[in-house]
C-alpha cells in the first residue's frame, strides 16, 4: 500500500511540474508575444484598440497571407494627392483593403501619410514589399491613428496616420494597403480619405506603359491613335516600339533634334525604313508617314 501510495503521489507531482511548467511557457509566450507588439507605436495602438490577443493575431495574418490577385486603385507618385473610399470597418481584412503601388530603390527614403475625408473614419494602413498578388506581400510597418483626438471620440476618430523617413529595403515594387478599421457607431456608408506619398524612394509610371518614369525615355509618351506630324494624320497605328517609345515619341525626337527641315526628313526616313525593315508598317504606310513629314513646318 506504501508503494502504491508513493507511486500515486510520484504521478501527482510529476503531473504538477508539468503543468506548471506549461503555464509557465504560455506565460513566457504570452509575455513575448506582448513584448514584440509593444516595441512599435503601431503594436501599441493596436493592443490599445483590440486588446493583445486580437492584436497578435493581426500580425499573424498579414505575414501569412493567402496568395489572391490584388485590384490596384492606382499608383503613388511623388506628392500626387490620391483619393479613395474604404470599406466601412474593413478591420485588418485584406479582401476588404484598397490597395496602392509604388516603384522604389534599396536605401532611399519615403514618407506617406493617409487623411480622413469623413471625419468618422478609422484610418490605418501597412507598407508591404512587393505586389501583384497578396501572397507576394512581405509585411514591413504600418500605422495606425492612436494619437490625439481630432473629431468625436465615440468613432475613434484619432489624428491622420502617417510614416516618415521610413528606408526602402530593396528595388522593386511596393505596396499599400488602406483600411477603414473600426469606425464607432456614429460612422456609417464609405470611409473617403486621401493619401499621398514622397521621397526619393517614390517612382511612377505617370503615362502607364509600363516603364517607371527613373528610366523613362519618354514619361509622357504620345499615345494618340495614329501618327500625326504637325497635323497631317497619315492613318497609320501609332505603336510602341522599344524602350517605352511609341513611333510619335521618336518622331519628336527627332524634331527636337533637327537643325533644319531637311535634317528632321531624313531621320523621319530613318525611322520608318527601319519599321519596314522590323515587319512593324509596309512599304505604302511608310511612304505616308514621309510625306506627312516633308510637307510639315517642323523645325518652326
Amino acid at each position: 500500500m506504501n508503494k502504491i501510495f508513493m507511486l500515486t503521489a510520484c504521478i501527482a507531482i510529476s503531473l504538477m511540474v508539468s503543468c506548471t511548467k506549461d503555464q509557465t511557457n504560455e506565460s513566457i509566450q504570452q509575455l513575448d508575444s506582448k513584448t514584440s507588439l509593444l516595441d512599435s507605436d503601431f503594436g501599441r495602438a493596436l493592443v490599445e484598440k483590440v486588446g493583445i490577443e486580437k492584436a497578435n493575431g493581426i500580425l499573424q495574418q498579414v505575414n501569412n497571407q493567402q496568395r489572391t490577385p490584388i485590384t490596384y486603385e492606382g499608383q503613388l507618385c511623388p506628392d500626387e494627392v490620391n483619393t479613395g473610399d474604404a470599406v466601412l470597418r474593413g478591420f485588418n481584412d485584406l479582401a476588404n483593403a484598397d490597395f496602392w503601388s509604388f516603384y522604389g530603390s534599396a536605401g532611399d527614403v519615403v514618407n506617406i501619410s493617409v487623411s480622413r475625408v469623413n471625419c468618422e473614419m478609422d484610418p490605418i494602413f501597412y507598407l508591404f514589399e512587393g505586389g501583384g498578388d497578396t501572397g507576394s506581400l512581405t509585411f514591413l510597418i504600418g500605422e495606425d491613428d492612436n494619437n490625439p483626438l481630432s473629431c468625436t471620440p465615440a468613432c475613434f476618430a484619432w489624428s491622420d496616420p502617417s510614416i516618415s523617413g521610413f528606408v526602402l529595403p530593396s528595388t522593386g515594387y511596393y505596396t499599400v494597403a488602406v483600411w477603414d478599421f473600426a469606425s464607432g457607431s456614429c460612422a456609417t456608408g464609405t470611409m473617403d480619405y486621401s493619401i499621398v506619398a514622397s521621397g526619393s524612394g517614390i517612382v511612377c509610371d505617370t503615362d502607364g506603359d509600363g516603364c517607371y518614369d527613373d528610366v523613362d525615355p519618354h514619361p509622357n509618351s504620345n499615345e494618340d491613335p495614329t501618327v500625326t506630324i504637325d497635323g497631317c494624320d497619315s492613318g497609320v497605328d501609332n505603336v510602341f516600339i522599344d524602350d517605352c517609345s511609341t513611333m510619335n515619341d521618336l518622331i519628336s525626337d527627332c524634331a527636337a533634334a533637327a537643325a533644319n527641315h531637311d535634317e528632321f526628313v531624313d531621320c523621319v526616313a530613318q525611322l520608318t525604313n527601319a519599321w519596314v525593315a522590323e515587319g512593324l508598317i509596309t512599304g505604302r504606310q511608310k511612304g505616308r508617314i514621309q510625306s506627312c513629314a516633308g510637307q510639315s513646318g517642323i523645325p518652326y
